[in-house]
């Protein structure tokens, strides 16, 4: 693998939020490469050991989370409709990559509070809820085809087998 499809997300250890620093690196990545400029050969391979052992032992601690882009990715569609956002070596700039759907299958579908909405599991284990008042026709037969896109203004289309489409927000089910 290249060292390009590689990402380093480093954990903030008071409150679990995902800090991206691009052109500032943490200061146990920057002694990593800051060994490059060692000319002495036995001197640089003794930063890089200390360097090595600093940042192993963080990963161990959980400080340092060492991804590879598929898992980003893989993360990226667990968590797809939360409105969580993980680092990506790009820093803030939209990816290409970005997940714009998900594809699933329906496992569960039933109507709701007052108005009927339906809230649907899918195979994934994600459960959604409609949020608009659109009346789509949708068989509660488990297995049917589901695709859910990214809307305007951080909003999500479901589409479920060959209906209409209608909008939803995820739940997050404990």
């Amino acid at each position: 693998m290249s060292t390009a499809a590689i990402s380093l997300v480093i954990l903030l250890s008071g409150g679990g939020t995902v800090q991206a620093e691009t052109s500032n690196p943490p200061s146990i990545i920057a002694a990593l490469m800051d060994c490059r400029e060692i000319g002495d050969e036995s001197a640089r391979l003794s930063c890089y050991d200390h360097a090595v052992a600093r940042l192993s032992d963080a990963q161990a601690q959980g400080d340092v989370v060492v991804m590879d882009r598929e898992a980003i990715q893989d993360n990226e569609r667990r968590t797809f409709g939360l409105g969580v956002r993980l680092w990506r070596p790009q820093g803030e700039r939209p990816s290409p990559e970005e997940i714009q759907s998900i594809a699933s299958t329906l496992v569960a579908a039933r109507k709701v509070g007052p108005g009927g909405r339906w809230l649907l599991t899918l195979g994934d284990g994600s459960v959604w809820l409609q949020i608009d008042t659109a009346s789509p026709y949708i068989t509660r037969a488990s297995g049917q085809p589901v695709t859910i896109r990214r809307g305007a203004f951080g909003s999500y289309r479901m589409t479920v087998g060959n209906g209409v489409s209608f909008s939803v927000r995820r739940q997050i089910v404990e």
